[in-house]
């Protein structure tokens, strides 16, 4: 099967054990030497995130980001991102 996106679980990005922080570096390695977008799951603190940005990865989620929201709820969630990038 063809994919161009490679995923890296939760439980990498919650650990705080160095080996797991060194498998999560060479995921990430892999994945760019592919050509494959990375996206982390489960970013929930600042540290992770910027972990996660100086080892190159590519896209982020979690409840750093956004909690879940109702189907009814996501515009108001979009135009509130919209106005705060604006006036940044």
């Amino acid at each position: 099967f063809p994919f161009d996106i490679l995923k890296i679980d939760k439980s990498f990005i919650d650990s705080d054990r160095a080996s797991e922080r060194e498998l999560t570096s060479a995921i990430v390695e892999l994945g760019k030497r592919l050509q494959l977008e990375i996206v982390a799951e489960g970013i929930e603190r600042v540290e992770q995130l910027a972990r996660l940005r100086s080892l190159g990865c590519d896209i982020g989620q979690g409840f750093y980001f956004a909690r879940p929201v109702a189907a009814e709820e996501i515009d108001v969630l979009l135009q509130s991102d919209r106005s705060r990038r604006a006036t940044a």
